[in-house]
């Protein structure tokens, strides 16, 4: 991973704020959202999440604060609760339209979570 030979001379900044990896699935969150509730199922979304994603958001954070002197944001932190993750951004909008990228819906949502958590500089 190229993040891991960043020096801290070059992103040492309490005006940069580092954004970890979002949350992943194996398969488009829609269609195993449609599935669960297909098959009454509401934990299947969960069984599907990449949890080597939440390592590599761990170390990132951790290198982040200790290593690199930067702010981070993570969006496990802010979507998920162990391994049961938002998944809805609003009433039957799903928060990614595929296994990682943010619906139009999704990206107001987690906009509104960065600047709750105050992560941006001003």
């Amino acid at each position: 991973r190229y993040w891991r030979d960043w020096s801290s001379d070059v992103c040492s900044s309490d005006l940069t704020t580092l954004f970890g990896p979002i949350v992943e699935y194996d398969s488009p969150l829609p269609r195993l959202l449609a599935a669960s509730i297909q098959g009454n199922s509401p934990e299947l979304p969960r069984k599907h999440l990449l949890l080597e994603v939440k390592s590599l958001d761990t170390e990132m954070s951790q290198r982040a604060s200790l290593g690199w002197g930067v702010q981070y944001f993570s969006y496990f932190d802010s979507l998920c609760r162990q391994d049961d993750c938002i998944e809805y951004a609003a009433h039957d909008v799903p928060l990614q339209f595929d296994y990682l990228h943010l619906t139009s819906q999704g990206s107001v949502f987690v906009v509104r979570r960065v600047l709750a958590a105050q992560r941006l500089p001003d």
